[in-house]
């Protein structure tokens, strides 16, 4: 939601006799209740407003199709472009018996989109600019499993490597992490876990 102007962006999918690869970039004006098709040309992950304007995580189905990574592209003036070249999965697709719920992979603050990307066997942190500029600010041997930004800390869910959920909290400036929790320790001192090979 665009507080300033009151309007909503979103995506819409149109389904007659089969969901379409590509979905409807829309603008509902709530003052006006009013709908407007704004572009249709990616399938998308995700819509968050910037001060450079609509950053989209979607694909354009090219490659591998519904199964092809979603990339970030930006919305100006009627037009997508490609923002950021990226080839990672946004969120954590790290498999595990253990696992027991989490929270959101992607969030906007303060021109920044901080999301979680799964690489290889593990999944971390990642922010990106509103000008496309992206790096990892915490990279783990494990899976974050969500976070939320509060100010100048981002906290989140993460299961170490051969180990258990806890939160931790992140300083978004100095990039100190402490682990707040310790819910699961005691149960894995009397447990022996194996390191994969």
């Amino acid at each position: 939601l665009d507080q300033a102007h009151r309007q909503i962006y979103y995506a819409s999918t149109t389904i007659e006799v089969k969901q379409s690869f590509t979905s409807n970039l829309c603008q509902y004006d709530v003052d006006a209740d009013k709908m407007t098709l704004l572009n249709n040309e990616l399938s998308i992950h995700g819509v968050y407003k910037t001060s450079a304007g609509l950053i989209i995580a979607g694909s354009r189905c090219v490659q591998y199709g519904i199964n092809e990574n979603a990339q970030f592209f930006i919305y100006q003036d009627g037009n997508i472009e490609l923002l950021a070249d990226y080839d990672l999965g946004v969120g954590s697709s790290v498999g595990s018996d253990c696992r027991l719920g989490g929270s959101v992979f992607v969030k906007e603050q303060d021109d920044i989109l901080y999301f979680v990307a799964t690489q290889n066997e593990h999944a971390s942190i990642f922010a990106m600019q509103a000008n496309g500029d992206l790096n990892c600010i915490y990279d783990t041997k494990g899976s974050v499993d969500g976070f939320a930004v509060a100010g100048k800390y981002l906290y989140f869910i993460m299961m170490e490597a051969n180990g258990l959920q806890e939160v931790y909290c992140m300083d978004l400036d100095s990039k100190e992490t402490k682990k707040l929790t310790s819910y699961n320790d005691a149960y894995l001192a009397t447990k022996t876990v194996v390191p994969v090979e």
